[in-house]
């Protein structure tokens, strides 16, 4: 009877899906790491205008052995702006996303290995049609530092669990 309960076991194991993608990720809390002149200012920072209700998707080339820090603010007049960390593959897959997350307005993560995510920014949808038609400026600024061995063992959750906060 145990030998029929282990191989069930094993064969409903098998069935799980894993996903080493997102696996290859770790995310930290919009606290964990301050920016600081040891991060380096990525060519894919950019001043935006956007108008309510649009979006603007960067592709991003994430290394490993590096810390990533992302921060995304705008004009008043969007109250709240939503980023996303996600995959562009067949299956589009949401690794972080700061609407489950009070829209912190920065975050910092590293990758495990080497790999191309999208952040894609979006603003709320305007109440009235005027409000609709006015640009206004989004920042985004994605800084990058090499980490030593000992800045790899902080206490980062891993965005399996931020993801499944989602």
């Amino acid at each position: 009877m145990k030998k029929y309960i282990i191989i069930s076991a094993i064969f409903v194991a098998s069935l799980i899906p894993t996903n080493s993608f997102t696996q290859s990720f770790i995310v930290g809390s919009n606290n964990s790491t301050k920016l600081d002149k040891t991060f380096q200012k990525s060519s894919k920072s950019r001043e935006l205008k956007l108008k309510k209700g649009s979006s603007y998707k960067i592709d991003l080339k994430l290394k490993n052995g590096r810390l990533y820090y992302i921060s995304v603010c705008g004009n008043k007049a969007f109250k709240n702006i939503q980023y996303q960390l996600k995959t562009e593959t067949e299956k589009t897959e949401i690794l972080y996303d700061n609407a489950a997350h009070e829209f912190d307005k920065y975050n910092t993560f590293r990758v495990k290995n080497d790999t191309t995510i999208t952040l894609e920014i979006i603003t709320q949808p305007a109440l009235c049609f005027e409000c609709n038609t006015i640009k206004r400026d989004v920042n985004v600024l994605i800084a990058y530092k090499k980490i030593n061995h000992y800045e790899d063992r902080k206490n980062i959750p891993d965005l399996l669990a931020l993801a499944s906060n989602n």
